[in-house]
């Protein structure tokens, strides 16, 4: 039986969170007692489908990913790699260190993955070699104009986003010598004809990108701890 290929976690961790407001990459911030990151982190690391995690820094944060990296990826981390001045330039960065025939390409600040998510993603990559992970929008969705949108059609794109490697380290090269850029990574593969595979997320994945989105982050996770204690009878 053929062994599966292996898949490499690319965590682009180079942003600098200034809707959120803090004084440090928010990646940093206290979540339930560890940084943000470290949940996004142990996720990945407990997960058997991921070989390998590749971090991407800001400047003078590298040190300090390692760190993270030691304490919960659970020997997983293979590179810290320097970012560069757009999110689409640090992935790009990060594939340089990628050395899996698939990558999954992850947002830091989604701390609430879970191991079964993104072990659905990883299977949905390999079945369709290019994959994002979508949420139904269950929203009314207006025009600033006053026009109304159909949301049948809609879907808010999130990540995981699942790629042969080959194929995504090509995209992103294209795009950089064509000055085309985005914050999505499935939108470089559409720009070259490819068929990005939509699969509809099974379970809370949400981005923290304002403070009041810990509150949200706190809930999930700390139901999530809950439920893996074990029970423990009031009877004597």
């Amino acid at each position: 039986m053929r062994t599966q290929p292996a898949v490499t976690a690319l965590i682009p961790a180079a942003g600098h969170g200034a809707r959120f407001g803090a004084e440090q990459n928010k990646i940093f911030t206290d979540l339930l007692g560890r940084p943000l990151l470290g949940w996004t982190l142990e996720a990945f690391a407990q997960c058997t489908d991921i070989a390998r995690i590749v971090l991407v820094a800001n400047e003078g944060e590298s040190d300090l990913l390692w760190e993270l990296g030691e304490r919960y990826a659970g020997g997983k981390l293979q590179a810290v790699v320097l970012g560069g001045s757009t999110r689409q330039e640090s992935v790009r960065r990060g594939l340089d260190a990628v050395t899996t025939e698939y990558v999954l390409v992850h947002d830091a600040a989604r701390c609430c993955i879970t191991p079964e998510l993104i072990s659905e993603c990883v299977g949905t990559a390999r079945s369709h070699q290019l994959m994002t992970l979508v949420r139904p929008v269950t929203d009314t969705l207006i025009r600033r104009s006053g026009e109304l949108v159909e949301r049948a059609d809609l879907v808010a794109v999130e990540t995981p986003q699942g790629f042969l490697t080959d194929l995504l380290r090509r995209a992103h090269l294209s795009a950089r010598s064509e000055g085309f850029v985005t914050t999505d990574d499935a939108s470089l593969l559409r720009r070259l004809g490819r068929t990005v595979h939509l699969m509809e997320s099974t379970s809370p994945n949400p981005k923290i990108t304002y403070p009041d989105d810990l509150v949200i982050a706190i809930a999930l996770l700390t139901a999530r701890t809950t439920a893996k204690l074990p029970f423990v009878s009031d009877a004597l």
